[in-house]
């Protein structure tokens, strides 16, 4: 190998060695695929459809099991077994055969926990096999629509496949609709700071006895998440122990025409009062799912008034029952006091303006 040969080689590796270092870096994966691949699956039942006509009457059942076969080997789902749903159903003396409106369908998704319901029906045109499905979000109450035909005599299986394969790309596509988004404390707290701008804290005693159905409460959820919000927002929390709320509680929320009682003085201005209560609703293998209902009122201590009033039911899934319920508990009370918390404090502003005046 001759001199000029070597040094043409030589500067051929420094060229590929520089150009390995300086080549630019990989783009870094995309947000959007790296949560899709860590977020958990998205809870799915699939009710019975309607079959209408004389050939394919018994087709619904058929239709309604297949698709959950289908969509199970989605792993960004999971599917809600038939006999779960049965078990809890008959319990509520309701039925997944016949048609079901999206009220009922929204009724069905939250006592199993579902986050996204799958309804629909199929007919006959003519010659052409026509399934018609309908995805509920059950949380946001948006619908979206898919369809699936074929000739009559064709396989039902691989219509259904096709019809599956749809859903599937739907509810990937639209899952941040159908699925409300959890909103974190900090952002909630932020969004009654916002409400309520440089108007004038009450002080205020929280009062919400709760019970778990069949269970013992072990710490007050509702009231833990209302006095935590309360006090990120700036309100003077009195605590509950210097005021015994219990007869005059439970005289209230069988009477609301129930006096105040006149010990209740400053700094008391606001009183916010309500019940709770969780109970299981379904589970799907290791995971328990729970409902909670959560209604409370925000009263005027000076007139009896009722400045504010609202009532939330939620359901959250965990490992452990009791978990399960005091998430529901807490996430029902967070959403109440998002709306309830600005319109009790302007209220209660507006009133003590006009008694000035």
């Amino acid at each position: 190998m001759n001199i000029a040969t070597r040094s043409l080689l030589c500067l051929a590796v420094a060229v590929s060695v520089a150009s390995g270092f300086c080549a630019p870096a990989a783009p870094p994966p995309s947000p959007t695929v790296a949560v899709t691949a860590t977020s958990s699956p998205l809870a799915v039942a699939v009710l019975e459809f309607a079959a209408v006509g004389e050939p394919i009457e018994r087709d619904g059942e058929k239709i309604q099991a297949l698709l959950t076969a289908y969509l199970t080997a989605d792993s960004s789902l999971r599917l809600v077994e038939r006999k779960e749903m049965e078990k809890i159903l008959a319990e509520q003396k309701l039925s997944l055969s016949g048609l079901v409106g999206e009220q009922e369908a929204v009724q069905i998704g939250r006592l199993v926990g579902a986050k996204a319901m799958v309804l629909g029906r199929a007919f006959l045109v003519d010659d052409n096999y026509v399934i018609v499905a309908k995805t509920l979000g059950v949380e946001t109450s948006r619908v979206f629509g898919d369809i699936a035909q074929g000739k009559r005599g064709d396989d039902l299986a691989k219509l259904v496949a096709t019809l599956a394969e749809k859903i599937g790309a739907t509810i990937k596509k639209n899952r941040n609709v159908l699925e409300a988004p959890p909103m974190q404390e900090k952002d909630r707290a932020a969004a009654i700071k916002k409400a309520l701008g440089k108007l004038p804290r009450p002080g205020v005693v929280v009062s919400c006895p709760e019970q778990h159905i069949g269970r013992p409460v072990i710490d007050p959820a509702v009231e833990t998440e209302l006095v935590y919000l309360l006090t990120t927002c700036g309100f003077n929390v009195i605590e509950k122990k210097e005021w015994d709320s219990g007869p005059w509680l439970q005289a209230y929320l069988k009477d609301p025409k129930a006096p105040v009682p006149n010990e209740i003085k400053k700094p008391i201005d606001v009183l916010i009062l309500g019940e709770a209560f969780g109970e299981f609703a379904a589970r799907t293998g290791d995971l328990i799912s729970c409902r909670a209902r959560v209604e409370i009122r925000a009263i005027d201590r000076r007139t009896g008034q009722v400045l504010a009033i609202g009532r939330q039911t939620s359901t959250a899934v965990d490992l452990s029952e009791n978990i399960a319920a005091k998430k529901a508990l807490q996430d029902a009370a967070a959403r109440l006091a998002e709306q309830l918390i600005p319109e009790a404090t302007k209220k209660w502003n507006e009133a003590g303006k006009e008694s000035r005046d």
